[in-house]
């Protein structure tokens, strides 16, 4: 890498949907595709279903609130200070069980998902589902997220 790169909270883009907003802090382009770290912050009740990132491993650190994390080797709640990384490869979902927000820091190696994130804000709606996601929003995100080497699994989150 050529330059440090400083990204202002003014700078910063952010992508919502499904209860969940998605506050990109550094691009593939920012640390010449090392890496892409997003804040995740996650409505009670929300989450994302079953799926396996094939491109990259996943570093996730608490911030505020609690995430549930269900992993091949069972569930794991995320509280504030903690972290859990993900291998490539690793099925997984999360959800906010709470009844309160929850925060994490998502950290994608190498970079690229931050832009499945960006390209998913406006194709799906914002708020968190009453109920399963209708079948056109599981669609899209199944869509999209094959385009990114993510799998999808299954419309149920933890």
């Amino acid at each position: 890498m050529s330059n440090n790169v400083h990204i202002s909270v003014h700078e910063r883009q952010t992508s919502t949907f499904l209860g969940m907003d998605n506050h990109i802090l550094l691009r593939n382009e920012h640390t010449d595709g090392a890496a892409g770290v997003l804040e995740v912050s996650v409505q009670p009740g929300a989450g994302a279903p079953r799926h396996t990132n094939t491109r990259e491993a996943l570093m996730w650190y608490g911030i505020e609130g609690t995430i549930v994390l269900e992993t091949e080797d069972g569930r794991s709640a995320l509280a504030p200070g903690e972290a859990m990384f993900l291998p490539k490869g690793r099925t997984h979902a999360f959800a906010n069980l709470s009844d309160r927000p929850a925060r994490a820091l998502l950290v994608c190696l190498p970079g690229g998902l931050e832009e499945f994130f960006l390209e998913l804000s406006g194709r799906l709606p914002t708020d968190v589902p009453a109920g399963p996601p209708a079948p056109e929003a599981v669609a899209t995100l199944a869509t999209t997220a094959a385009r990114y080497g993510v799998i999808v699994h299954s419309p149920a989150a933890v």
